[in-house]
């Protein structure tokens, strides 16, 4: 068995995370909804266990409040450079910042499986 692609999504799991809406956040067009960052978090991992990928991933998150982030150093130079958290890092490298589209996650990663082969 290959090894799973390693998903971290750094934030503090209480923040709100503004879901943009065309070009500015949630509020710019009318009531939405946005989650905090642990929500997100989970509603992105429920979805992704649910397709053919679940297999292939392993997906934390880390909270820059509470958790060790020994470890995690070359991560932590991109994060603490960034206003904007959550930042979502797949194989080490950041690939969202910000309100994670669950589709564009599920896409990118199957890209890289693709490229693995």
């Amino acid at each position: 068995m290959t090894a799973k692609i390693k998903i971290h999504m750094f934030g503090k799991k209480n923040e709100v995370v503004p879901t943009s809406c065309g070009w500015g956040p949630s509020t710019a067009c009318g009531p939405g909804e946005d989650l905090t960052t642990m929500e997100m978090y989970k509603e992105v991992k429920t979805f992704l266990e649910g397709t053919d990928i679940k297999d292939k991933i392993e997906m934390n998150f880390i909270d820059l409040e509470t958790d060790d982030l020994n470890g995690y150093e070359d991560e932590m130079k991109i994060v603490e450079k960034r206003s904007e958290h959550p930042i979502t890092f797949i194989e080490g490298k950041p690939a969202f910042v910000g309100n994670v589209d669950k589709m564009r996650m599920y896409l990118t990663i199957r890209r890289i499986l693709k490229n693995m082969k």
